[in-house]
């Protein structure tokens, strides 16, 4: 499999020296990440190593993803629906664990976080995350500080 890298804008972002340091960070998140994923059906970790490994570029499409693990597009979603799911449902799945995981690390910050995550805007990355927790990205990150 190709290895995943951050898109260039992240690399902007972050700044010369600082881009070597957050691409390993980023790296080492994305390969914790993948080491604590369900052992759910075959399939479905597959599709969550794919998007994990992809996410930073913007999520992956569901026809990308089914290439990569050698599945036609019909097939996947097919394989998905048995286990109750949808290809976005996933996306969103390993976007969140991503953001509580990256959400740790208190050298990135929030734009860092939300380029990492594949979201072109910081306010999509905090929209996102207010669903998936009820609370902003930067109070869910203060009351990992005070635990």
């Amino acid at each position: 499999m190709q290895q995943a890298s951050l898109p260039h804008s992240l690399s902007a972002a972050a700044g010369g020296s600082a881009d070597a340091g957050l691409r390993a960070l980023a790296e080492s998140q994305a390969q914790a990440l993948l080491a604590t994923l369900g052992r759910e059906s075959a399939v479905l970790d597959e599709i969550k190593r794919v998007v994990a490994r992809r996410i930073a570029n913007g999520p992956p499409t569901l026809d990308a993803v089914a290439v990569v693990i050698g599945l036609n597009a019909r097939t996947l979603q097919r394989r998905l629906a048995e286990e109750g799911l949808s290809f976005r449902d996933v996306v969103e799945a390993v976007r969140k664990a991503q953001a509580e995981r990256l959400l740790r690390c208190a050298e990135l910050s929030l734009n860092q976080i939300a380029f990492l995550l594949g979201y072109a805007e910081q306010s999509s990355f905090h929209s996102a995350f207010r669903r998936w927790t009820g609370q902003s990205p930067g109070a869910w990150r203060r009351t990992l500080a005070t635990a």
